[in-house]
């Protein structure tokens, strides 16, 4: 039976998903579930984070990561990971590694029941719905999906990449995250170390506009004065604005 059970699982995994593996799947419950699993093989360099409870965490509440965007423009740089498993996902130095993803209109459906069954499946896990939410964080606009897009981690078939961005705003409609997920802890994980990394940057940001504009009191001076002397260039063209319309 163990035999033919494999034998099913890679059967259905070259018909939905061409090019991954089977291996250690393990029993699955049924095909949405095998599909499921196919997403979430382990890297060979996969190596499972210390696991932290929430009262081990100090409550500490998770923040929303900041976008790709955002995080593009404090020096973090986006690579695609060596393979496809949902698992193979990681921040060292400077680089954020993210599995490819496709996207096509088999996406949402696919995506949707599978976070439907690990919602509704007590002991599945929510590994899926872990992804989505983290992916969720990222991509908040179609600049955010276009950078992903160059970096080869995004593959859109829907037409533009501001329906990517629906798409993620459908998914992560009334989504639900066991916080005790093993892959939801790696990505918890890496978003601790994405928003230090981001917030270390704003300070390093804030460090130079004082070297550069604040180094001296007469610098200092200088900026208010430019400042005031911007506000009161801006009121006086206001007034001269609403004095030619007036009427006479």
């Amino acid at each position: 039976p163990h035999d033919e059970e494999d034998l099913m699982n890679r059967l259905i995994i070259r018909f939905f998903h061409p090019g991954q593996s089977s291996v250690g799947m393990g029993k699955c419950l049924h095909l949405l579930d095998v599909c499921r699993k196919s997403l979430l093989h382990k890297p060979r360099r996969y190596r499972m984070m210390r696991t932290r409870h929430a009262h081990d965490q100090g409550g500490e509440e998770v923040d929303e990561i900041p976008s790709a965007s955002e995080l593009s423009e404090a020096g973090i740089r986006f690579k695609r990971s060596r393979t496809t498993s949902l698992r193979d996902i990681s921040f060292e130095g400077n680089t954020l590694r993210l599995p490819i993803l496709f996207i096509d209109v088999e996406t949402k459906l696919e995506l949707l029941n599978m976070i439907a069954f690990e919602r509704f499946h007590i002991g599945a896990g929510s590994e899926v719905t872990s992804y989505v939410f983290f992916l969720d964080n990222l991509l908040r606009d179609p600049k955010d999906v276009s950078l992903l897009r160059s970096c080869g981690i995004i593959r859109n078939g829907l037409g533009s990449d501001k329906d990517v961005i629906k798409l993620f705003e459908l998914l992560h409609t009334d989504i639900v995250v066991d916080p005790e997920s093993g892959l939801d802890i790696i990505y918890r994980q890496v978003g601790r170390k994405l928003r230090s990394r981001f917030r270390k940057r704003l300070h390093e940001w804030g460090a130079d506009l004082a070297r550069t504009y604040f180094k001296s009191p007469w610098a200092v001076v200088s900026v208010i004065a430019g400042v005031l002397l911007f506000t009161l260039a801006a009121i006086q063209t206001v007034y001269s604005v609403l004095g030619y319309y007036r009427p006479k």
